[in-house]
């Protein structure tokens, strides 16, 4: 079955919507403040951060329920969420602690913390090959790159006031809103 997956951030509850019926299906309670999600590649499971719960929801696609949540000491407003097919990793951005979370998407284990020395390291956005991760440091002005091979961040490249979003295209190109003054970098 297809589904959509929504976050409702005010009732703290991920709903499950059938894209054919257009009816949910069922509504998972999470902790507060329910944030962003992705897909594992195989499509078994949803990665849910909690923003104000300072944790990570692990909900099974097949069975349409909680099967892990993750909490860390270091988690500080838990956001931004990409996964790499290639290395089976999962990358969480933690917005108030400025650092950058290597997660096993099988096992869920963090297997690498990374401080960004950005402020507010905010959202996670994968290169078309996977080799490399932009962190937007909304209170430093900049994105960070990450590289997943290396497992370090390389370099930081300033953009615009208050990095928020980050869309990347197959050539390449990488494009940020930038919140704070309203423009595209």
């Amino acid at each position: 079955m297809n589904y959509l997956i929504v976050l409702n951030k005010d009732e703290d509850t991920v709903s499950y919507i059938d894209l054919n019926t257009h009816q949910t299906v069922k509504k998972i309670s999470t902790d507060y403040n329910p944030h962003e999600v992705v897909i594992s590649p195989d499509k078994k499971k949803t990665f849910v951060t909690c923003s104000l719960g300072n944790s990570l929801y692990v909900i099974s696609n097949e069975t349409l329920e909680v099967i892990d949540v993750i909490k860390h000491e270091g988690f500080n407003f838990p956001h931004g969420l990409a996964v790499s097919k290639k290395l089976g990793e999962l990358y969480l951005a933690s917005t108030r602690s400025n650092k950058f979370y290597v997660l096993d998407i099988e096992s869920h284990e963090i297997k690498k913390i990374i401080d960004t020395y950005q402020d507010m390291s905010h959202m996670v956005t994968m290169s078309p090959y996977e080799k490399l991760a932009y962190i937007p440091n909304i209170g430093s002005n900049n994105i960070s790159i990450y590289h997943t091979e290396e497992e370090k961040i390389i370099n930081h490249f300033p953009v615009g006031n208050g990095p928020e979003g980050l869309a990347i295209y197959k050539n390449g190109d990488i494009y940020s809103a930038n919140q704070n003054d309203n423009t595209v970098t």
